[in-house]
Parts: structure tokens; sequence; C-alpha cells
């Protein structure tokens, strides 16, 4: 949490840094909160087949926040789309699970948002150096998790875990959501729309 860095934006610090933990508030606490709800509605398979809806997303967010419509963009997304439903190994079906795929949809669109949101905030301070303000991002992702946890009485679950499952939250908290969203969205900052809604 650099304070400094946030001075390389024009305004306020304070601004750019509630804003930071607003986007990391929707990307990753709203984003997972919705993307775990899911798998009580909808089977493992059926929540994985149900995320192929991203670039979608990506690229509608992306249209918006830039006030045009850019069909190219779209229909790239949407090939990525399909290609992405051909080559899952179950058939599309929800039946059922249709609040976990209201679910999942959801936080596609969280993640979407953020990324756009990071991407378009960081074009305009080219100089701010990403490691030095994602801590904001994490911390409101931390928050609404917090608050989402302690709501639904999800903590009572810790004093049941075993050596392995305090590894695979470890290796998931700090490896793949730390480590894998810091380097996306530090990619999405400088990938064109159509390559950053194909790449999801």
């Amino acid at each position: 949490l650099r304070w400094r860095e946030l001075s390389l934006w024009p305004g306020r610090p304070w601004r750019r840094a509630l804003w930071l933990v607003l986007v990391g508030a929707v990307q990753y606490g709203l984003m997972y909160t919705g993307y775990l709800a899911s798998f009580r509605y909808a089977e493992a398979h059926q929540v994985a087949l149900f995320t192929v809806t991203t670039p979608l997303y990506e690229c509608l967010v992306h249209d918006a926040w830039a006030r045009r419509f850019d069909p190219r963009n779209l229909l790239l997304a949407a090939l990525a789309v399909v290609g992405a439903a051909v080559l899952q190994p179950r058939v599309w079906s929800v039946g059922a699970a249709w609040l976990g795929f209201a679910l999942v949809q959801a936080s596609c669109l969280c993640f979407a948002f953020g990324q756009v949101a990071y991407r378009q905030m960081r074009r305009r301070a080219p100089a701010v150096r990403d490691h030095a303000v994602f801590a904001w991002l994490y911390l409101g992702g931390l928050l609404v998790c917090t608050l989402t946890v302690s709501a639904t009485g999800g903590w009572g679950g810790l004093a049941t875990f075993g050596a392995g499952q305090v590894w695979t939250l470890l290796y998931l908290g700090v490896v793949a959501s730390g480590l894998g969203f810091y380097l996306w969205n530090r990619g999405a900052v400088s990938a064109p729309p159509a390559a950053l809604a194909v790449a999801n």
C-alpha cells in the first residue's frame, strides 16, 4: 500500500485509493461471493462451463465504458465463447441449475468490470507501478469476502480444517488468486480490448 504512488494519478490520492478498493470489492469480492455461492445450485462442471461467457461481458463493459460499440470485438468475444463451449466435455444443460447459472453470470460480469475499470485507471497514469497499488484492490476484495463469510456463518468450518485443506487454501490465496489476478490485471492494462476479451 504505497500512498505516494497514488499521487501519480490526477486528483486527490484518497479518492484513487477509494476507487481502487471499490474496484477490488467488485472484481474480487463480489465475483468470488457469487462464484462460490453458485456451487450450492450447480455441479462443478456446470459452474466451469457457465464461466465461458466472460469474454462477452468484458467486451460489453469495455464498449459501455468507452461509450461506443465495436462489433468486431463483440464478434471475436462471441467466437471465443462458442469455442470454449464446444471444447467442454459435457453438454450445455442448465436444467435445475438456473440459479447457479445466474450467480456465475453475475460473478463474470463483476470480474469483467474490474478488469476494464483497472485498465482505464492505469492508462490514465502510465507511470504507476502495478505492484505499488495492487494491494488496494485486494483490500476491497478482502472486505467484501470477510463481510459475506461473516454474514453466512462460514467461519465455523475453519476449526475442522486439516493440513491438506490449509495448504490448498494457501495455494489458492497466494498463487491462484494473489499472483494470478495481479498478472491478469497487469496484462489487461496493455492488451487490446479484443485480445483481452478472447483471453478471458
